[in-house]
């Protein structure tokens, strides 16, 4: 258990989920990032930018931790870890025409991105309003 989840469950009495358990697809290659591209044509695919050394990174994956969105069968849910897979950011970055910034929050839909943000606008709600 990080610092972050130690913290977390100290004031929440929550237990992190496991790894495991996680719905997030781990993007580490360029086809990756096509094969999400791709399959926005057929559902919705949000994609998260975060960076494990990040406290308002943390929070953030945390404020995405929302039943109504995490169990949705029409949306694949991705994330992409800033510091280990900085050329895939990058990359994303690129592809999407979108500036990099971290935290960072995507909505694909038809092979674009319907709707971004970062940092502390990044939660289930407004991802929410905007699916």
């Amino acid at each position: 258990m990080g610092f972050f989840d130690t913290i977390t469950k100290a004031f929440t009495g929550v237990e992190p989920p496991s790894e495991e358990s996680t719905v997030w697809n781990i993007i580490h290659t360029e086809d990756d990032i096509n094969a999400v591209i791709k399959s926005s044509f057929n559902r919705l695919q949000i994609v998260y930018k975060h960076s494990p050394s990040c406290g308002v990174s943390y929070f953030a994956l945390r404020n995405l931790n929302d039943p109504q969105l995490l169990e949705n069968p029409d949306i694949d849910f991705h994330l992409i870890d800033v510091i280990s897979e900085r050329s895939v950011s990058k990359n994303f970055a690129e592809k999407v025409n979108v500036r990099h910034e971290s935290p960072q929050i995507f909505v694909l839909n038809q092979g674009e991105v319907i709707w971004h943000d970062s940092h502390n606008s990044v939660s289930a709600k407004n991802v929410l309003s905007h699916i």
